[in-house]
Formats: C-alpha cells, structure tokens, sequence
C-alpha cells in the first residue's frame, strides 16, 4: 500500500526492512553505492521521486539541484600511512559531488601561513608514535603552535582525526589541532570526529555531517531531499583490502633462529596468486588472526558463562564461543577496552588509574581480558561482554619480499610472541596465529597497507643505508632484493643488530650472498649480548661517522626500520652526532640538516 511516506508496496517495505536489518555498517554503505550507480544510469527515476523521499541520488542530479553559490571547501591532510590522504580523497569526492568547489592540499607542501586565507576547512590528520604528528604534518603542527599562526576569524573548520584507541595518546594530534584552530578564533562547523583504526565509516558519517551543515549554511539544500553521497571505499588497492581480504595460502614457514635462542622469528611466505594484489617495497601487509582456543575457553571459564548460547553479531548469529574466537579481542587490554568496564560498573579505582596516563600504562601491561575480569570479578552476560570488547583488528608486517623477485608472493617476517605474566603463559594474537595455528596449504586473510613514504628511491643508482635491529630488517630484505633484479643498481649499505650472531643473525646466508654477489656493498652488524660491552646499530654509526656522510653528501637515503620507543630515537641522536661531527654543523644547523632530509624524503622511517 503506498501513502506520503514512501512509494513502497507493504510487501516491498518488509523486504526492504529485512535485509537492512542483517547489514552491516559497510554492506549498508556498499548498498547505498549500488543504487547510486543505477541512478547515475537512469537520472529519470530521482526525477520521479515523491518530494517527501528522503533519496540517494545521482551526482549529475546533485549537482543541477544545488546552485553554485559560496561553496567553497579547502580539506587538508596529514598522512603517513595513506590512511588520511584516503579518507580526504574520499571527502574530496563527496563534496565535488555535492557542487563544493574544492582544494585538496596536503599539509607535507602546505604554505602554514596560508591558513588565514582559507574559509571552509576541513583538516584530517593522523597521530604517529606516542601522540605525535607525522613528519608529513610536522610543520603545519608547529606553525599553528607557534608564536607567528594569524587569527582565524574569517575561517570556519572542522577536524577529523585518526588513530588507533589502543594507545593511550589516542587522535592527539586532532585533538591540539581542534583545539589550537579554536583558539586562533576559527569557528567550528562540526565538532571535532575522532576516527578509530577502522575509519571509512566514522570518517564518511562526519564528511556527510560537515557537507550538511555548509549546504545549510550556504541555503542550497533542497529541505526535502536527504543525499547521502558513497564511494566504493573498499575498492581501494584493488578489490582486496582491510574490508575484503585475500585468503592467502601458506606456502612455506622458515624458523629464523637457532635452537640455542630463547626467541622465535619466523619467515612466512604467502601466495597471491590469483588476488590481483600488487605491492612496492616497503609495504606492509596486514593479516586477519582468530584468537587462541584455550585464551577463549579460559574468558568464557572465567565468567561463568555458557559457550553455546547464541549470540548476533555483523556476521549474524553464531554462539559465543566462536564470536569470542574470530570477532573480538582478547590477548591484549587496551584504554578503550578499560574505559567502556569502569563506565559499566562504576569503577572507582578504574576510573583513578584511567586519570593518570603512567597508572594506566603499568596497568594495562601484559594484561589481557581474564586478568581484568580476575582483578576485577564482575556479572556480564554475553551481550554485555561483546560490548565491552573491541574488534579483532589486523596486524601490520613489513614485506619482506621484492614482487620482481617472488611475483605472485609475499614474504614476512615475525616475531613470535610468547611469555608468562605472573604465573600465566600468554602468546599475542597474530605471530603465534602464524607461527603455531596456521599450516602450510592453509590460508590466512591477507591484504596490503600501502606505505608511501618508506620506498627506495626512483633511481635505482641512488646510494642507501639501511639501519634495522630485529624483525626491522624486513623490508630491507626487500629492497636489496628488489635492487638484485635491476640492471646497474647503486651503493648499499646495511646495519643490523641483534642479541647473538649464532642464533639470532637473521638471513645470514642471504646477506653473505648479497654481498658476494655485489648487490650489497656492506653490512655492518652489532650483536648486543656477543660481548660484556653492548653494542647497537647506533654504535656502529657513529664508528663509521665519516663514510656515512659522505654517503649522505652524496645524496644518500637514509632509512630506520624497528622500535619507535627506543631504536629508532637512538639512531636519530646518532645522525645528528655525525652530521655535527663530520659537517662540522652547530646543534641547529644540524636538526636542519635532518629535516632538510626529511622533506627530501631522503630519510624515512617505518617504526612501531
């Protein structure tokens, strides 16, 4: 029957009703692209549509329903990964869509001083590290900080942040950047949207917000018209991606240490025949990991609950027994996690410990869900229990494979983690999912983060030095490979540290041949545990101060692959020890110097 509402038949709307029901959040999304194709295609079908329908509609019809008046849109982006250069491309989109004039700028080549003059923007940018902009929004990040950022009286904006809530400085650098934009007296359109590690759907609902509410201001709306603009978000990088993975078959698992070695690191090569996945060096790959059966068993133990109820999930029903195996984590307790238990059950102490970052960061340590329902004994049926949990989300790995070298494959390379926290033997989720779960011929879902600014340079003749400790040395794997193929390739230079040169000298066979074979200019290793007096790759720098350089000087790249907290600062203060040394640099001159390199992307990092 059809009526002012909608122009469904009663039977149409029960269907319609239906299958919204069991739609995920990004199936929901996906659908909504699908009958903006059709209307792309058949404009005359919008043209028909009862004037109090709210509809999706086809850009060419956007765009003639909206007069171009004051739309005016600059968005602005800070990005390392690509994550936020794909989310303002996306918005970038929307709003031309929606007849916006737009400027997509990123804030790498961005004039800071320029800011006074833009009227409508958006800004969307990463946080890196422990609540720190990436390099690529560095300069921005300082300037508006700083002394000489104008007043923005004439500027209105809007903030959308991304990160990851398992840290405990979650979207800080949104948050100083919402912040200080308020206090230049910009005005806001939006409130600021912090964007968690899965951001398309969060990211897409505040551009859509933020495109409302410009179109009301500028009165160029029709009232009774709703446009809800979508982009096939999940067709980038080809049709496999976080939200579509590849089911990557194991061709082969190599253990990289020796039997003397109280560590695992395991080599992994991955089939992608048939997935049409590309990769360049320096990618990552993620890799999807269920949980492990006894940790699941022991959370389900441990509060008491039944294993075989059921339970409704995106992916529809199933018991929680096997939602709490492949949809929720469990091996680590993150901040989000601890603020959703101390809301719910009012937890004072929690809450205390939620107060003070140090507390936190000691509390939350090698902890994982059964520690915290152990600590903190607490009733939760199983929907209270999903609730509480955050969703399984991928872990990254460096490639450490050349795609000229082994086409149709993948390589990483892992650290297996294992240890005992008072009394508990604990594994993380996705290296043991790997090392111990995952047999050859079996698949695992895979699919590619793409990494811009970790890649070897253009011209293959281009001298690099390379410094990695641990699993750091992936991607340099990759790229010496990747040279191998290449006709005439330049200069290269590794360092490499570990604990012990007999059970822990990663690829050893593979370097020695690189370097017979010349591909490999040198390698300079430190094993810290092979004397009384530890020695690091940071160490064997400053050793080899005047040749490093001199390869700098002669238009070197300089790469840092492995720890944030404590490798990766120490190699930093090196670089700048030689650039002193050797250039004969005043300390300025010297942090000048680095960033010089780093806005030549001759000095890039891939840290974790």
């Amino acid at each position: 029957m059809n009526n002012l509402t909608t122009p469904l038949s009663a039977e149409q709307a029960q269907q319609l009703s239906q299958l919204i029901a069991h739609l995920s959040q990004e199936q929901t999304y996906w659908v909504s692209g699908y009958f903006a194709g059709l209307l792309a295609q058949k404009p005359s079908i919008a043209a028909q549509a009862s004037p109090g329908i709210s509809a999706v509609i086809a850009p060419e019809v956007v765009a003639e329903a909206i007069p171009a008046k004051a739309k005016v849109l600059t968005i602005l982006y800070g990005s390392r990964t690509g994550n936020g250069e794909a989310l303002a491309k996306l918005a970038q989109k929307m709003a031309v869509e929606s007849g916006f004039e737009v400027s997509l700028k990123n804030m790498e080549n961005y004039k800071a001083r320029e800011i006074k003059d833009e009227k409508n923007l958006l800004v969307i940018v990463s946080t890196h590290g422990d609540g720190e902009p990436p390099f690529q929004a560095k300069e921005f990040y300082e300037f508006i900080h700083s002394k000489r950022a104008p007043q923005l009286n004439n500027t209105q904006f809007a903030v959308i942040g991304l990160g990851d809530r398992s840290y405990l400085k979650f979207c800080q650098v949104g948050v100083d950047v919402d912040k200080r934009l308020a206090e230049l007296g910009a005005k806001r359109i939006n409130d600021r949207t912090d964007c968690d590690v899965d951001f398309r759907g969060e990211g897409m609902r505040a551009i859509s917000k933020l495109l409302s509410a410009l179109e009301k201001e500028a009165g160029s709306a029709s009232p009774n018209v709703s446009v809800v603009q979508t982009t096939a978000a999940t067709q980038e990088h080809g049709e496999h991606n976080r939200l579509n993975p590849f089911q990557a078959t194991v061709l082969d698992k190599t253990f990289l240490h020796g039997r003397d070695s109280d560590r695992q690191t395991i080599h992994v090569e991955l089939s992608l025949e048939g997935s049409g996945i590309t990769y360049e060096p320096g990618d990552s790959m993620g890799v999807y990991a269920t949980n492990p059966p006894e940790l699941v068993d022991h959370v389900i133990e441990t509060l008491q609950l039944n294993p075989n109820e059921k339970v409704t999930t995106e992916r529809g029903e199933t018991t929680l027994s096997d939602a709490l195996f492949k949809e929720v984590e469990l091996t680590t307790l993150t901040p989000d996690v601890l603020n959703r238990f101390a809301t719910t059950t009012d937890n004072a102490e929690l809450k205390g410990i939620l107060a003070d970052p140090s507390e936190l960061k000691k509390f939350i340590h090698g902890k994982d869900i059964v520690d915290l329902f152990t600590h903190y004994p607490e009733k939760f049926n199983p929907e209270q229990l999903l609730g509480l949990l955050r969703k399984i989300q991928p872990r990254l790995y460096s490639i450490s494979s050349s795609p000229l070298a082994h086409p149709d494959e993948a390589h990483l390379t892992v650290g297996v983690v294992k240890y005992n926290n008072k009394g508990r033997n604990k594994t993380g989720l996705c290296s043991v999912f790997l090392s111990d779960r995952v047999y050859e011929e079996e698949t695992a879902p895979v699919f590619i983060e793409k990494n811009p600014n970790f890649r070897l340079p253009i011209n293959p003749q281009t001298p690099i030095i390379m410094v990695g400790a641990g699993t750091g040395i992936a991607p340099y794997r990759a790229f010496v490979e990747h040279r191998a193929e290449q006709d005439n390739p330049g200069k290269s230079w590794l360092f490499f540290g570990n604990r012990f040169s007999e059970s822990e000298f990663l690829y050893q066979l593979e370097w020695q041949r690189f370097l017979k074979d010349k591909t490999l200019t040198k390698m300079s290793v430190a094993f810290s545990r092979d004397s009384e007096q530890k020695v690091y790759v940071q160490d064997r720098l400053l050793e080899n101060s005047r040749e490093v350089f001199d390869w700098l000087e002669n238009g070197g790249h300089f790469y840092v692959c492995g720890d944030m907290k404590k490798m990766a600062g120490d190699v930093n203060h090196a670089l700048i020890k030689i650039i002193e040394k050797e250039g004969g640099y005043k300390h300025d001159l010297a942090l000048e110097y680095i960033n010089n390199l780093q806005r030549e992307k001759r000095y890039q990092t891939d840290v974790y």
